[in-house]
């Protein structure tokens, strides 16, 4: 995607921390597992499956997040692929779509990425979903553009300054999502990009899941495992091919 190629180097900073998803992952995954991450980015969940994991392979549409998910784990696998339509030629015990990821897709391109990973995932393996449970009656129509984090560019040794902005069209259920980088001294946009996301009902999600072939399993609403319930900020899926 080209926001992705275009914020790669700022990616991991302007996310700041994510020390729960990770224990999430930690806690909920077995150990010694075959595992397929989905719009693994940089890397970072990467590195934290890879602590218990036999092996890690990701996908990722942008290249210059791939080249950054290489260079913090060398012993991974990492390949450049469309998460709607791919081919590894193998099955994973574990696929894993993190962190909002499946959010950027269209409902029918929904389906076309979840059949996917049905189809990479073992028989008796899981597919884990983590998307953000949204309750669209408090997005507001837009927002102004607002300052969400300033950092020191390590590269460049820069103080900078990360401002959003947000859009939300209520019939199609789509926010439009605007980041820009500036130097804060010199005021000038070093970087700039935009992306969509789809908000999903837990209902509306079922629906797709299980048009793609696959079946729930489990279902949590925060990343320390309480149960999904509305309100929760979380909705976490753990899936299984059909039989």
């Amino acid at each position: 995607m080209k926001f992705y190629d275009a914020c790669a180097g700022y990616y991991d900073v302007l996310h700041g921390s994510r020390d729960e998803e990770f224990q999430f992952y930690r806690s909920f995954l077995p150990p010694a597992l075959n595992v397929l991450e989905i719009a693994c980015g940089s890397g970072t969940l990467s590195r934290v499956l890879a602590e218990s994991a036999a092996s890690v392979t990701g996908i990722d549409a942008s290249e210059p997040m791939l080249d950054l998910a290489r260079k913090r784990l060398p012993e991974g696998c990492f390949v450049q692929a469309d998460m709607r339509a791919f081919d590894l030629g193998k099955c994973f015990d574990v696929v894993v779509c993190p962190f909002n990821s499946l959010m950027h897709l269209t409902p029918s391109d929904v389906i076309s990425a979840l059949s996917a990973f049905a189809a990479h995932c073992a028989d008796d393996g899981r597919v884990v979903i983590d998307v953000a449970n949204v309750d669209d009656s408090f997005l507001a129509p837009s927002s102004p553009e607002t300052v969400i984090r300033t950092f020191l560019d390590e590269m460049s040794g820069r103080s900078m300054r990360a401002w959003e902005r947000s859009e939300y069209e209520q019939e199609s259920r789509t926010l439009s999502v605007r980041w820009r980088i500036e130097d804060i001294q010199s005021g000038e946009t070093t970087a700039a990009s935009s992306y969509t996301q789809q908000i999903f009902t837990a209902g509306e999600l079922d629906g797709l899941i299980a048009e793609a072939g696959l079946h729930v399993l489990q279902r949590f609403g925060t990343y320390d495992l309480k149960p999904f319930a509305a309100g929760w900020p979380r909705h976490l899926i753990a899936a299984a091919p059909c039989s």
